[in-house]
């Protein structure tokens, strides 16, 4: 019985153990459960708090926008019911004045003289200040182009001049040049006669341009002296081209000359005389265009476009002339660089020259392309605008398309250099209370400058005074300098004799020899000066003078 009690009690503790350790494993189970749970709990806890933090920050930075955007919506308000208010008040103010200038118009005006053409007429024109200013952009971009062409024609005399005094006989060896090429060479010599002054003349063109004048081909009157400048220029050109013929068919007839050179040189005098005839035909229409701008011109204004309409056709043949020319050149300059004879001078110089054909060629392709672009404002009709009423440029009622009689247009002109004299600039003027105060302020530096100068004058007598006692002194003072030394010395003597006295046992003759003292200075006494030893830096007798110093 008792075993199977201790059997019972083993396997009750046996279970008991077991159950302990089974509650033990889940206890640590639950235990880690729990703290990862608190941890998860802590983590939660925080993202929270950070999250209640930034929503917090949020809510005071939009609190904080919040105010600021009232603030500027009640200023917007307020600058709302002020520019109302200001509205209101302008547009009473607008029917006021509207009201008062129609009753003024329905009293006193008689008629509306714009209605009549002949009565417009006496009106002064006006015209568009925009169409103006484009007008006078378009006049200084055709002189830039046209100095650029003149620049390039420029350096192409005269780099060809260089050339015909180089080839087929340089010139600088000793031989003579052909009579054609001497004729040619001196003709391209006074380029600057014939080819540059187009430039100066079309800037002479652009300076004519008034600001107060429409511009149009009747008021433009320096396009004469640049159409005759041009036509100049053609006429030495054609010159110069009959010289350069003969001499290209000079250089075709030399021994040296391959027959592959002499087609170029054919092929380039065709292309020349393209070129030259392409000037021409420019020149033609130049001519017609200047004509316009005189007042016996017998062409219709009708025929204007027709007139611009060909001078851009001109300017692109010329263009195509001028390539053409440029590469027949190049082409030829290759056949004579590849010669035995051709020197260096030579290809240099022809460079030169096909760069100035590149020139002309550029140049004349943008003053083409100019044109072109610009021709349908160019053609357009700029009629004169007289108070609201268009003016037809050729109506017949008109004269010359200026819609306005001539009696108008001098006395505006007349008008406008009046005004021009009124808006002279005012002299400079100095006001009336800064005119005494300038005044007084001379009165007293006259005064002081007078003051300044006595009292410098009495500084410098005082001064010269000063340094007439300063040599003075400077005399007494060497002077006693000189009996105080005799003094010493003599005092210095006794001194000596009356210590080898006592010291040699004799008698006291201190009480029985009477040591002269050494007399006082004269001068200390009875001049004061000494006494000044402040203002005049004199010490007394006994003290070393370094040298007397004048005071202030």
């Amino acid at each position: 019985e008792n075993e199977r009690l201790h059997m019972q009690v083993f396997e009750v503790s046996q279970e008991k153990r077991v159950e302990v350790e089974r509650l033990q494993n889940q206890l640590s189970d639950f235990q880690q459960q729990a703290e990862q749970h608190q941890s998860a709990v802590e983590g939660m806890r925080q993202e929270h708090e950070t999250a209640m933090q930034k929503l917090l920050e949020d809510k005071t930075v939009k609190e904080v926008r919040l105010q600021k955007l009232e603030q500027e919506l009640s200023l917007v308000k307020e600058r709302a019911d002020l520019s109302e208010h200001t509205l209101s008040s302008t547009k009473n103010e607008l029917d006021s004045h509207t009201a008062i200038t129609s009753k003024i118009l329905a009293e006193k005006l008689p008629f509306n003289d714009t209605a009549v053409q002949e009565w417009n007429m006496f009106n002064v024109p006006t015209y568009d200040r925009k169409q103006q200013m484009k007008a006078q952009e378009l006049v200084a971009q055709a002189g830039r182009l046209v100095h650029e062409l003149v620049s390039g024609m420029s350096n192409f005399v005269a780099y060809l001049e260089q050339r015909a005094s180089a080839y087929p006989v340089d010139s600088t060896t000793g031989e003579p040049l052909s009579p054609v090429n001497q004729r040619l060479c001196a003709h391209l010599k006074t380029q600057s006669l014939w080819v540059r002054p187009m430039d100066k003349l079309f800037g002479d063109f652009k300076s004519s341009l008034r600001d107060d004048v429409p511009v149009t081909l009747e008021t433009c009157s320096g396009l004469q002296e640049f159409a005759a400048g041009y036509h100049h220029f053609v006429i030495n050109l054609q010159k110069f081209l009959s010289y350069f013929l003969i001499s290209l068919l000079g250089e075709s007839q030399v021994s040296w000359c391959p027959p592959t050179l002499e087609r170029h040189n054919t092929v380039l005098s065709q292309h020349c005389t393209l070129a030259v005839a392409a000037f021409k035909r420019l020149d033609t229409y130049l001519q017609l265009l200047a004509a316009q701008t005189t007042h016996f011109c017998k062409q219709p204004a009708s025929n204007r476009t027709a007139i611009f309409t060909h001078l851009a056709t001109s300017l692109l043949h010329l263009h195509s002339c001028v390539k053409d020319m440029s590469n027949s050149f190049s082409s030829k300059v290759t056949q004579e660089h590849m010669l035995p004879t051709a020197s260096q001078k030579l290809k240099t110089n022809n460079e030169c020259v096909l760069s100035s054909l590149a020139s002309v060629t550029a140049s004349s392709e943008k003053i083409a392309s100019f044109v072109q672009s610009n021709l349908e404002y160019i053609t357009m009709q700029a009629g004169l605008h007289a108070r609201g009423a268009a003016v037809d440029v050729n109506s017949a009622n008109t004269e010359r398309g200026r819609g306005a009689v001539e009696a108008v247009t001098v006395l505006r002109r007349h008008a406008a250099s009046y005004m021009s004299s009124l808006q002279r600039p005012v002299p400079e003027t100095v006001p009336y209370a800064s005119a005494l105060i300038n005044n007084h302020s001379m009165i007293s530096s006259t005064e002081s400058r007078d003051s300044f100068a006595q009292q410098v004058a009495e500084g410098q007598q005082r001064i010269s005074k000063l340094e007439q006692e300063k040599e003075h002194w400077m005399l007494e003072a060497q002077l006693l300098q000189i009996k105080l030394e005799k003094e010493q010395k003599k005092l210095s003597g006794l001194t000596a004799e009356l210590q080898h006295l006592q010291q040699s046992g004799g008698v006291a003759v201190a009480a029985s020899i009477d040591i002269p003292a050494p007399a006082p200075s004269r001068s200390a006494n009875s001049s004061p000066g000494l006494v000044r030893k402040a203002e005049l830096g004199v010490v007394t007798a006994g003290d070393v003078i370094d040298g007397p110093q004048v005071g202030q």
